[in-house]
């Protein structure tokens, strides 16, 4: 039987690859099958306890691992693949839409075919009794764009040139009995640059599908991507989207009583989402809410370089969902992933240089020059906590992977103005966010050249190196000519052999 009351989504993206023969152990935590691939749009069903994650990997198809605590992942066999040549679906498939019921797995897959040059979305329908292998249902597509409401023909999209018709995320309404799929469409009319919506439509057995008209076209952007209804616990309900807006990509929300209706007026409440870098991709994106014990945990896309560009590569860390829709939902470091009291760091045995110095259990900075830094103890996948202070005119946070030079492959430093900044090796990575204190508990979890970045508490993005660090040091680090002080040092190691199977 399955755990959660709503259900789940798959999305459009770009080819990763199928994982190496015999890995059986994936990445842990931050998931990836190979270090030469880049996948897209987790999506995850919870059946008895496990959690089925569904993405999108190369050659445009649907991978499959398994966890029991969204942390350590084992890849799967099977999945779902491309058609036959000549078929509906035979250029790629991409954004699946993943629901448990009675017994069977059922996967809304978008297709795409090489005589249309995959112009053109479809939706066709595969089940499973295992999640693993899907056997593909004889009367596919079983969903497509309606004229009355949406684009269907590609020549007639102005400012797009495809028809949108992906990403379908499945709800049964308990009101109706009738199952809802929430699905990136746009409007058939308006200028084209606005015609993004969330299409409608519904099935009494998900198979026969009925279109019914948008249940959101704010008329803002191009397109409303990976969606996904959930049902709050007061009994209303929180519709996720991804969309690009004002040079940034966002995973937003909107909420209402009725879940076949929300209000268009309402641009949505950011809930995910980062500055648009020079690259033109975030580093953050497509969202999935999942429950675990009493709460909800999310899960997220990051952002890598690979061969001198931004990617979509990884999987996140999974965060605590915290807030309510009205005052504003957040993304919390996840209890059993931070440092504990045991995991403090005994201040007396880091024997600072003389620029640092040990003073009622914080390590005090003084710096005289630009830069300067203190190596902390211990390598591999971790969650440094500390409580940091800087004085007017300094910065101060960690770095990973400290050069002589003062360089490093990554550094979050909070600066005395209230704001905190990743840099990198690569400009185009730098990310800045405005807390309004120059006191607070800063947390990274660190994988690999991947930071996952927090600030008392609350996550506020990711950073990557352009680089791999050549080594796995981390250091305190302080700058300008300003008292630095760092107390509550802690340092715990995440449970993760390994990053991603390697070739």
């Amino acid at each position: 039987m399955i755990v959660s009351a709503f259900a789940m989504t798959v999305m459009l993206g770009v080819p990763s690859a199928a994982a190496p023969q015999g890995s059986s152990g994936i990445g842990l935590g931050l998931y990836k099958p190979r270090t030469d691939l880049w996948l897209n749009d987790p999506r995850i069903v919870l059946v008895d306890g496990v959690y089925h994650l569904y993405l999108q990997q190369p050659p445009r198809e649907i991978g499959h691992a398994i966890s029991k605590d969204l942390v350590s992942w084992t890849w799967q066999p099977g999945g779902i693949s491309r058609g036959p040549v000549g078929s509906w679906d035979d250029k790629d498939i991409c954004t699946s839409g993943f629901f448990y019921w009675q017994g069977v797995f059922y996967a809304l897959y978008t297709g795409r075919c090489n005589a249309e040059d995959g112009r053109v979305q479809r939706i066709g329908l595969a089940t499973s009794t295992d999640g693993r292998s899907f056997r593909r249902h004889p009367k596919n597509p079983v969903l497509v764009a309606d004229p009355r409401w949406y684009e269907t023909d590609p020549r007639n999209s102005p400012g797009y040139g495809n028809v949108a018709w992906r990403d379908p995320a499945i709800l049964r309404n308990p009101a109706d009995g009738w199952f809802y799929a929430y699905i990136t469409g746009r409007l058939n009319k308006g200028p084209g640059p606005k015609r993004g919506c969330i299409a409608l439509a519904r099935s009494k057995n998900l198979i026969d599908w009925e279109c019914l008209p948008p249940c959101y076209a704010p008329g803002l952007e191009q397109y409303h991507e990976v969606p996904q209804l959930l049902r709050w616990k007061d009994g209303r309900y929180v519709l996720f989207f991804g969309c690009k807006r004002g040079g940034f990509t966002h995973m937003r929300y909107v909420f209402g009583t009725d879940p076949l209706r929300f209000d268009s007026a309402d641009p949505g409440r950011l809930f995910l989402g980062c500055p648009v870098l020079r690259s033109g991709r975030g580093m953050e994106y497509s969202s999935w809410v999942v429950p675990r014990g009493r709460g909800l945990d999310v899960i997220h896309l990051v952002y890598e370089w690979q061969r001198g560009a931004l990617h979509r590569g990884r999987i996140s860390l999974p965060k605590r969902l915290s807030g309510a829709p009205e005052t504003g939902l957040i993304l919390t470091l996840r209890e059993d992933l931070k440092p504990r009291g045991q995991d403090a760091i005994d201040l007396r045995r880091l024997r600072p240089s003389g620029q640092w110095r040990i003073a009622r259990d914080q390590v005090i900075a003084a710096p005289e020059g630009p830069l300067t830094t203190l190596p902390l103890p211990g390598t591999g996948a971790r969650t440094l906590s500390v409580d940091l202070s800087v004085s007017a005119g300094g910065t101060a946070g960690v770095a990973l992977d400290h050069k002589p030079n003062g360089d490093s492959a990554l550094r979050v430093l909070l600066s005395s103005d209230g704001r905190i900044a990743t840099r990198t090796h690569s400009i185009s990575t730098r990310q800045k966010w405005n807390v309004g204190r120059r006191t607070g508990v800063l947390a990274v979890t660190v994988v690999g050249k991947h930071l996952g970045v927090y600030f008392d508490g609350r996550f506020l993005g990711n950073a990557c190196a352009a680089k791999d660090p050549s080594t796995d040091t981390l250091s305190l680090i302080c700058s300008g000519k300003a008292r630095c002080a760092f107390g509550g040092l802690a340092q715990r190691t995440l449970p993760m052999a390994h990053v991603y199977a390697r070739k």
